[in-house]
């Protein structure tokens, strides 16, 4: 009775982290990691470097105060075509400029000083001049993303259970298979416990960890045959809590038989 209590409430708490905070974990880590590569690509600036600030925007200065204003700026940036279809530019000279993020996030904001702005068609001598003492460029910050193939640890169940892909049906079996290997174990584990006489007190901890060994390793390895989609989705891991099973029974029934056999050759 103890150990099943003990088992439901280690069921409990493997299901509590796979399906909720566990891939809340997975998803704040991903958002931080983004935001600092956000971060990373939006900090650094140097003097005399060309910086893409994305969007078709590029930033080069001369130098920089301690306070952050950036001297004798250069902003070069794409516009909408013109009705011909030829390319537009904004190129934008200024004596001082301030730099920052947006208070709602997502652009950047540069607050440009004494200076002016040509609009043109590059090759044509139709640009438009404008001299001005304050002007704000407001710019979109670049899509910043994590290498690799996305994550899945971090999707809903819902989410999980939506989509066809491989890897989507292998996570969520993944997540089931470490509620149903706690189950398992935790079942096993009191037969297994039990001693023969004149057995020692860890004659059964070896078999213990093959048992867990083995059945994490084919967890493993039937995930790996699930993602690259060589194990029909029905089938998913099920076949691996079986073998699990029949493995136990194995190791329990074993002894018991060798010792049906020694008592009838003893007869």
């Amino acid at each position: 009775m103890a150990a099943g209590v003990v088992t439901l409430l280690a069921a409990m708490l493997a299901a509590w982290i796979g399906f909720v905070d566990g891939p809340g974990a997975a998803g704040r880590l991903a958002q931080m990691r983004t935001e600092a590569l956000r971060t990373a690509m939006s900090r650094g600036l140097a003097p005399g470097q060309f910086r893409a600030l994305g969007s078709g925007v590029t930033l080069n200065f001369r130098s920089s105060d301690p306070d952050g204003t950036l001297r004798e700026v250069f902003v070069e940036r794409d516009l909408a075509p013109a009705a011909d279809g030829r390319e537009r530019l904004q190129v934008v000279l200024a004596s001082s400029a301030r730099y920052s993020l947006a208070v709602e996030g997502g652009y950047y904001l540069i607050e440009l000083a004494d200076g002016e702005s040509h609009e043109g068609t590059p090759g044509s001598g139709d640009w438009r001049v404008t001299r001005f003492q304050r002007q704000t460029l407001r710019i979109p910050q670049p899509e910043a993303s994590l290498p690799g193939r996305p994550r899945v640890d971090a999707l809903t169940v819902g989410q999980l259970r939506a989509s066809t892909d491989p890897r989507f049906n292998a996570e969520l079996h993944w997540r089931v298979s470490w509620v149903l290997i706690t189950v398992v174990l935790g079942l096993v584990a009191v037969p297994l416990s039990r001693l023969r006489p004149r057995q020692g007190r860890h004659a059964r901890v070896v078999w213990a960890v093959l048992l867990f060994a083995v059945y994490a390793g084919l967890l493993s390895a039937g995930r790996t045959l699930l993602e690259r989609g060589e194990t029909p989705r029905s089938m998913g891991l099920w076949w691996v809590h079986a073998a699990a099973l029949l493995l136990a029974a194995g190791v329990l029934l074993l002894p018991r038989a060798g010792d049906a056999l020694a008592r009838q050759r003893n007869r």
